[in-house]
């Protein structure tokens, strides 16, 4: 998974205000890739723009400078290989669930007879344990009902990338656990490229291979890219039991409360190629935390946050 199917080079947006004065720059030169196959989160705090770079690559907005590409294209707009599915559920009200999939599969083939149509979307409702509330308006459904006909109806279409807008944060922590479980599944079973906002640090680490950590707005920019160094074959329920995972969730952690803030407020600490440093936090021991301070107050990378007390962060550094 080494080559980019998603490439966003110098992404930058500004939106006019309202009191006539200069545009407000949300992001700027924001560089990122995700790989063929890849499930990538992007994490960072309300108003740095998450949803707006969603947006961009959904093809529902447009950059102010600087480009996306998206298998071998540049992204100018909505596309039917990339699904997306939404902070709420966007269906139909007057359709049934089966009937909010049927539009979607019609949408993608609309050669297909009416029978091959609803056949297409009742596996995937199936997939997502709703073939029993097929026929049930979404008046008729819970909360995580709706949410599950939306990601049915987004993967019916099957597209080669699925763009997540922070879609369980309305749910409550059982209905989230259970899709999270149900989303590891599915991945398994039909191995998309997914694109994936979320404030949730525990959702980032059991379902994304890696995470995009932003800074704080405005002109916010991808600090950092941290490989998730948890087992593959990670479950929600052993996820705290897992040698890595408070390495890996005090790193995260700690850059939301404390570096998201002060890398803000010192772009002059960017890397100057702006792609992000890739860092892989992992348990420590006594030597190579010792090998890892020599080598991060050689690279600059201590003042950074890099090296924590307790574990150490293997790195990728920047172009200087």
């Amino acid at each position: 998974m080494s080559t980019a199917f998603i490439s966003a080079q110098r992404l930058t947006r500004r939106f006019p205000q309202a009191s006539g004065a200069s545009e407000l720059t949300v992001f700027e030169d924001v560089c990122f890739s995700v790989a063929e196959g890849e499930f990538a989160c992007l994490v960072g705090h309300s108003g740095c723009g998450k949803s707006t770079i969603l947006n961009i690559l959904a093809g529902l907005d447009q950059p102010t400078a600087g480009h996306i590409i998206a298998a071998g294209k540049h992204v100018e707009g909505p596309s039917l290989d990339r699904a997306v599915i939404f902070q709420s559920h966007a269906l139909m009200p007057w359709l049934s669930a089966l009937g909010n999939v049927e539009l979607a599969v019609s949408s993608r083939h609309p050669s297909w007879p009416r029978r091959r149509v609803r056949e297409h979307a009742m596996k995937f409702l199936a997939l997502v344990h709703l073939e029993g509330s097929a026929m049930k308006k979404p008046a008729q459904l819970s909360g995580g009902m709706k949410q599950r006909v939306g990601i049915a109806r987004a993967l019916a279409i099957e597209p080669r990338m699925l763009l997540m807008d922070e879609p369980f944060s309305a749910l409550d922590a059982l209905t989230r656990g259970a899709l999270h479980d149900e989303i590891v599944a599915i991945r398994k079973a039909t191995k998309p490229t997914v694109f994936m906002i979320t404030h949730d640090i525990d959702e980032a680490l059991l379902l994304a291979d890696k995470i995009l950590l932003m800074t704080n707005g405005p002109k916010a920019w991808i600090a950092e890219v941290v490989e998730n160094t948890l087992p593959a074959d990670r479950a929600r329920i052993e996820l705290h039991k897992q040698p890595n995972y408070y390495p890996l969730r005090n790193h995260l952690m700690d850059f939301l409360v404390t570096r998201s803030r002060e890398l803000a407020a010192h772009a002059d600490m960017r890397c100057k190629d702006l792609h992000p440093a890739v860092v892989r936090p992992a348990v420590a021991t006594p030597t190579s935390h010792a090998a890892a301070a020599v080598a991060a107050q050689r690279s600059g990378l201590a003042s950074n946050g890099q090296i924590a007390s307790g574990h150490i962060c293997a790195v990728q550094p920047c172009v200087p």
